[in-house]
């Protein structure tokens, strides 16, 4: 698993494995601004939002997939956020089901946990 953003710029390689970088980027462009317009930048410019999803998939201000983005840095960024502090019932059951993830995570070796409506499934280490 090679992020696209790195075969597009490597030198000699297949030009298959490029276009389907390209298309990934795409694919992912299209689908953070149809999320965006209608979720977290509702009534926000094409524009606006143009920017934010450059600012989240380009890797000029964010170079990593796994960079941190906290309350006060998505409210910069023009998303609409509510920020709860420690003390608040929602911030504490969602901090108890991070915990919960990362105890499940490393008692079975997961890297990661993908949740649907009707199941959930994780992703191993080789």
């Amino acid at each position: 698993m090679v992020p696209a953003h790195f075969l597009i710029s490597a030198p000699n390689v297949d030009p298959i494995f490029a276009q389907a970088a390209h298309h990934a980027i795409a694919q992912t462009v299209k689908l953070a601004g149809n999320l965006l317009s209608s979720g977290m930048m509702k009534g926000k410019t094409p524009g606006e939002i143009d920017r934010v999803i450059q600012a989240l998939a380009s890797r000029q201000q964010y170079p990593s997939h796994g960079s941190v983005i906290d309350a006060d840095e998505a409210a910069n960024l023009g998303l609409s956020v509510t920020k709860l502090g420690p003390n608040d019932e929602l911030w504490q059951r969602i901090w108890l089901l991070r915990c919960m993830y990362a105890h499940d995570t490393r008692r079975v070796g997961a890297l990661k946990i993908f949740e649907g409506p009707s199941v959930s499934n994780s992703l191993r280490a080789a």
